[in-house]
């Protein structure tokens, strides 16, 4: 498990980014989660080269439910180190300048307040409009961008 942590965090939000990626590729039935040979495929993929007892390790770590499967939120969870106190802060500013409304929910509407892609060369070139752009950007953070 540290060896797969060490290797995501060396690329910083990229790396998890990257592995989410491999996540899908390698969800070969289209079941939103892994089964033990499928995430040893991401890792393998992903560029680190781990045996079957390693994997298996890893695998069990991180399906705490006993399903036989792991869900990318169950991936996430355990891969992601602890937030320090300060970028806590940082995150709880953040979310309070995008939540104008103080509802304790941070709508489209919200951010189309506060991300500005009228700028992007898409829109200057005609090629995409600024929502267009909005979405693909919330796109980076998760699949499903109109609802959650």
């Amino acid at each position: 498990m540290e060896k797969l942590q060490n290797l995501l965090l060396t690329h910083g939000y990229n790396g998890i980014m990257r592995f989410g990626r491999m996540f899908r590729i390698a969800d070969d039935d289209g079941s939103r989660t892994l089964n033990q040979e499928e995430l040893g495929e991401a890792i393998h993929n992903f560029g680190l080269h781990l045996d079957d007892e390693e994997v298996g390790e890893i695998f069990s770590t991180m399906d705490e439910d006993g399903t036989g499967t792991i869900n990318y939120e169950e991936f996430l969870d355990k891969l992601r180190p602890e937030m320090t106190e300060e970028r806590k802060a940082v995150v709880a500013e953040a979310y309070s300048v995008l939540d104008e409304s103080g509802d304790g929910v941070v709508t489209l509407e919200d951010l189309k307040d506060k991300y500005d892609a009228s700028g992007h060369p898409s829109v200057l070139a005609g090629e995409a409009t600024e929502d267009d752009i909005l979405l693909k950007f919330l796109g980076r953070f998760e699949g499903n961008t109109k609802e959650d």
